[in-house]
């Protein structure tokens, strides 16, 4: 029984890093991208404009 539980949880795991993986390549291809000055907490503010206010 745990091994099906174990394996039910990485499929599901694997799933999300996939779907995490596409969605990264589909914002890439539609051009949703900018260069990182290396602050995070800027680039997340950057980030956050974007999306409300369109790429």
């Amino acid at each position: 029984m745990r091994d099906l539980i174990r394996r039910d949880m990485e499929r599901r795991e694997a799933e999300l890093v996939q779907e995490a993986i596409l969605t990264g390549y589909r914002d890439l291809a539609a051009g949703r991208m900018f260069e990182s000055e290396g602050d995070f907490k800027a680039d997340m503010e950057v980030l956050a404009r974007k999306e409300t206010n369109g790429w």
